[in-house]
């Protein structure tokens, strides 16, 4: 089920264009082996395309992604979406979705070859010929290391070679993110356990408490989903009533204690979301962040053993902005569409405080704006 769930990876709002250039909107997701699926946007099953079945395909207000024609480094060709690194003279594109790979466009020519450690000598010496600044076959091309940077500086050199006024007309595009900004409400219960000497046994402080925070959200087309959330909470913490006992082991006195803290947190996350883009759909992410201490108030109170007198309090203390506390967060929740740009999530959340036996665990809701 997991594994289904998986491969119905969410999407962006996009389009795709038919091999006769008409443009069918709905949801966009990438996937791998340069597949795509597209969702329509008043629900029903996902579309399939590959490279070869459309015109190419596009994801927000961005401009297509298009198929082309690529002579592969094993000597066979097929069709693939690109994109535009730098176009000029001689152009280099990349594999669209972010599969890495360098293809060279030579000078008069439609089809791309696609640029390897191998292939790399051969095809700068084949096409990239009659400049009299940059021999292929030169010491310094053969000992050159290959690289993304190293190729474009080779071609910046070709292409200044006949026009001294040229200038990269593209940057390297990778497929666009989708933001959106949130605001969460969070009610936790935080626990931090401590083995007592004088009780003799483990005491656990624990408590409900409020979060409240921002976030910013960022989406990819194959469902991959980053997060950077500010978050401020309130946590009431009080432990049991204990016995306190001497050195001979003799209960002397029942104590308990209860503290108040307030905290700011900021974290990141990153996730994936699985299932439909158009439905409820499923969401699972770990995270890192860093906690600061605002202030905390706390007292412990205290009376003789076996009486029934009220508690009476002996120590008070306050505190405040003397700790940072890193903690590592599993997450996993619903996420529910509100037309084409507004999202309601419900998020289990779980944090372990690093170093320390402190630890929260909580239900968040939260509401997401989001900007295309």
């Amino acid at each position: 089920m997991i594994a289904s769930a998986a491969a119905r990876a969410q999407g962006l709002p996009g389009y795709i264009l038919t091999p006769v250039g008409d443009t069918v909107s709905g949801f966009v997701a990438e996937k791998k082996h340069q597949v795509i699926y597209l969702y329509p946007a008043a629900g029903g099953k996902p579309q399939v395309f590959r490279p070869a079945q459309v015109q190419g395909y596009g994801l927000l207000d961005r401009p297509a992604i298009r198929s082309r024609v690529v002579h592969q480094a094993s000597g066979k060709d097929s069709v693939c979406f690109v994109l535009p690194v730098q176009l000029g003279r001689a152009s280099l594109y990349c594999y669209a979705a972010s599969e890495g790979g360098l293809l060279l466009q030579p000078a008069g020519l439609d089809t791309l070859y696609e640029l390897t450690p191998v292939t790399r000598s051969l095809l700068f010496n084949r096409y990239l010929g009659g400049c009299a600044t940059l021999v292929p076959y030169s010491e310094e091309m053969l000992e050159m290391r290959f690289s993304a940077e190293n190729v474009e500086k080779v071609l910046r050199r070709y292409n200044r070679c006949f026009d001294s006024a040229w200038q990269p007309t593209a940057a390297r595009k990778h497929s666009p993110w989708r933001h959106g900004l949130g605001l969460h409400a969070e009610a936790l219960r935080g626990s931090l356990t401590d083995d007592n000497v004088w009780a003799e046994r483990t005491i656990t402080t624990a408590g409900w408490g409020q979060r409240m925070g921002l976030e910013w959200t960022a989406v990819r087309a194959s469902g991959l989903q980053m997060g950077v959330v500010g978050t401020f909470t309130y946590l009431p913490m009080s432990s049991p009533e204990y016995l306190v006992r001497t050195l001979t082991g003799q209960a002397e006195a029942e104590r308990r204690t209860s503290a108040t803290a307030q905290l700011l947190t900021l974290a990141i996350s990153a996730g994936r979301r699985l299932g439909r883009p158009t439905r409820p759909s499923f969401y699972v992410g770990a995270g890192a962040g860093s906690t600061v201490l605002l202030h905390e108030k706390g007292q412990t109170q205290q009376r003789p053993a076996g009486s029934t007198m009220p508690f009476q309090t002996t120590e008070t203390y306050s505190v405040g902005g003397e700790a940072i506390l890193p903690h590592l967060e599993a997450q996993a929740g619903l996420l529910a569409p509100i037309g084409p740009r507004h999202e309601i999530r419900l998020t289990g959340i779980y944090q372990k405080f690093v170093f320390t036996s402190f630890s929260t665990i909580g239900l968040r809701v939260a509401y997401v704006w989001f900007r295309k």
